[in-house]
Order: C-alpha cells, then structure tokens, then sequence
C-alpha cells in the first residue's frame, strides 16, 4: 500500500492517506453536514421531541460508526466506560438540551450562537489549560463572540426567545467544557 503515491507511513496508523481531493471532500462534506444540523434539526422537531431526536441522531451516528470500525479492525482500543459515559451524558446530554434551545428559538440564533463553538473552545482552553494565544487571537474572538451577541440580542426575528437562546448557549457551555475537559477523561 505505500507504494501508492498518496499514501505515507505513519507512527500511529501504519499508513496514511494523504490525497488532498479525499481531504477537501471530506471537510466540505463535515461541514455541510455541521451547518445543515440547526435547520434539519427544527424541522424534525416539529414532529419529535428533543429527547428522541437526540437518540435518533446518536443511533444512526453509532451504527454508521460501527460499520466502519467493523472494515477497519474495530474501536476496542477506544471503548472504555469513561468515554461510553462521558459521550452518552456529556455530548448526548448537550445535544438534548441544544434540540430543546433549537425548539423554543429561531434557526438563526440557534446557527450563530452554534457558530461561536470554536471561539469558546479556544478561551476555554487557554483558561483551562493556562495557555496564551496571541493578541490577534483574542481579538477575534472577542470580535466574534460581540458580532454573535449584537445578532442574538438585537433581533427577535423567526419566533427566537430568550429562553431558547439561552438553552442553545448552555447547551454549547456542557459541549466545549467536555470537549477542552475530554484529555483527562482519555488519560492524557
């Protein structure tokens, strides 16, 4: 398999794709798929509730992941209780309560306060890990976080709340703090 012209040995895999069409398609595909998850997740809540959705989403998720990993040799390495727990309660237990925000707000709230995961992901774990990003770092994400918070608060458009902007929010705070808090959960 080396002997393919995008394929490099690696420590950890053995070996690597490294086709940038492959990887170009598939972060144009994650991000398709991430920035369609508000607006299909407010049309299936008109005939689901949060709860279901959330397990309708985890279930299909699981069994294309189980799928794949079956091809590749499986997950054992990665199945552990803690990371079985931290996912069912953690990310399930943050889907939940975003489908309940996305429920009792308008789609476009929902997107940009959701679009503001990377900035808080990024402050939460300079804080957390005592880390410094340079100023011009800092200064897009305040400048970020300030453009997400004039929209959100400024307009009412599209049946938004308070209340569901506020569940969406705190739905994103349970998100980032596993997601920065993840390393100790694996042992790193």
């Amino acid at each position: 398999m080396l002997n393919d012209k995008y394929c490099t040995a690696t420590a950890e895999y053995g070996v690597m794709n490294i086709n940038r069409r492959h990887a170009v398609a598939a972060l144009a595909a994650a991000g398709l798929l991430w920035g369609t998850t508000v607006p299909l997740s407010k049309v299936a809540l008109a005939w689901l509730s949060p709860g279901w959705l959330t397990v309708g989403r985890f279930g299909l998720a699981a069994a294309v992941l189980l799928a794949v990993a079956r091809r590749r040799g499986g997950l054992r390495g990665a199945v552990t209780p803690a990371v079985l727990v931290a996912g069912a309660l953690g990310y399930g237990g943050s889907v939940m309560v975003q489908n309940a925000g996305i429920a009792r707000t308008s789609v476009t709230h929902a997107a940009l306060l959701i679009g503001a995961v990377p900035v808080l992901v990024a402050a939460i774990a300079a804080v957390w890990y005592r880390t410094v990003a340079p100023p011009v770092a800092w200064f897009g994400f305040v400048v970020s976080l300030g453009g997400v918070g004039l929209v959100t608060v400024g307009g009412g458009g599209g049946g938004a709340t308070l209340a569901g902007d506020g569940l969406v929010l705190i739905s994103l705070l349970l998100s980032v703090l596993l997601t920065v808090g993840l390393n100790m959960v694996l042992g790193r």
